[in-house]
C-alpha cells in the first residue's frame, strides 16, 4: 500500500590520475619521463585501465566515471540500486559495501550493485595490472569507492520523493553487433521516467544490452564510455533529472 517514493544521486568515483609526459610515444611511463606526483610520495603510482589487455595505464580524465544511485519505497520495502561504471565488482566488495551502508544507519531491505561493464575505468578485478602476473586491484581505491556511494546511497534516501512512472520500449539492433558464435542480438532499450506531482523528471533509468566499449584498447584516458553522452543527453532534455545507465543481458 502506499505510494511508489523513488529517490536519486550521482556521486563521482573518479580514481586521481598521475599523468606523465610521454616523452618517447611509446605509450608508457618510462623512469627518465617526469610525471604528476599528486601524492607526493616520489613514485609514479598508476591507475590501470580494465579491458582488453595488460599494461595500459590512464594518462588522464575525460569524463568522470560515477556510482548512480536509485532508491524504491513503497510500503515496509525499500530497495536500492546502484550503477558503478566500472568494468566489475567483485561479491565480497559488494558485501563490503552493503555492510558500510548498514554502519551508516541506511535501513534498506536489499542494495543490488551491477557495473556497466566499461572498458575504460581503474582495474577492480585485479586482471589488468601492468602484466599478466601483476593485479591492478588497488584496496584503497575500492575502499574509497564504497565509501562515495554509500555517500550516494544516503543522499538519495534523503530526497526520495513520491512520483508516477513511466515506461517506454524501443528498439536499437542497428546499434549493437555480436563479436562472438552464436551471434545474439537483443534488440531492445527500455526507458524508464519518475516524474514528480509537477510532471517534470526526478530520474530516469535506462538498460540497454550494449557493451561500452567504443573507445577501444588504444584509449588512455579514464571515462565512462558512451553511458557518459546517453546520461549527458538526458540530462540536459530533462533539466534537473538525473539518469542512471544499467548494461543489460
Amino acid at each position: 500500500t502506499g505510494s511508489l517514493k523513488v529517490g536519486v544521486s550521482k556521486t563521482a568515483i573518479t580514481p586521481d590520475v598521475e599523468t606523465w609526459t610521454d616523452t618517447n610515444g611509446n605509450g608508457r611511463w618510462d623512469s627518465s619521463e617526469e610525471f604528476d606526483d599528486l601524492n607526493g610520495n616520489g613514485v609514479w603510482d598508476p591507475v590501470w585501465i580494465a579491458g582488453f589487455g595488460t599494461g595500459r595505464a590512464a594518462n588522464g580524465i575525460h569524463d568522470d566515471i560515477w556510482a548512480r544511485v536509485l532508491t524504491f519505497e513503497k510500503g515496509d520495502t525499500k530497495v536500492a540500486l546502484v550503477s558503478l561504471d566500472l568494468v566489475g565488482f567483485f561479491h565480497p566488495d559488494v558485501l563490503a559495501l552493503r555492510l558500510a551502508a548498514k554502519q551508516a544507519g541506511l535501513d534498506f531491505d536489499h542494495i543490488v550493485v551491477a557495473s556497466t561493464h566499461q572498458h575504460e575505468g581503474p582495474d577492480t578485478m585485479g586482471i589488468w595490472g601492468r602484466s599478466s602476473f601483476e593485479t591492478g586491484y588497488d584496496p584503497e581505491y575500492i575502499s574509497y569507492l564504497i565509501g562515495k556511494t554509500v555517500e550516494g546511497l544516503a543522499e538519495a534516501d534523503s530526497v526520495a520523493e513520491p512520483v508516477d512512472m513511466k515506461v517506454g520500449i524501443g528498439e536499437a539492433a542497428h546499434l549493437v553487433t555480436d563479436t562472438r558464435l552464436p551471434e545474439v542480438i537483443d534488440q531492445s532499450v527500455y526507458a524508464l521516467n519518475f516524474e514528480r506531482s509537477d510532471k517534470s523528471v526526478l530520474a530516469s533509468l535506462i538498460v540497454w544490452g550494449n557493451h561500452p566499449e567504443a573507445l577501444g584498447s588504444r584509449n588512455k584516458l579514464i571515462t565512462s564510455d558512451f553511458p557518459h553522452y546517453l546520461r549527458e543527453r538526458l540530462e540536459t532534455k530533462q533539466p534537473g533529472s538525473t539518469a542512471v545507465y544499467f548494461s543489460g543481458i
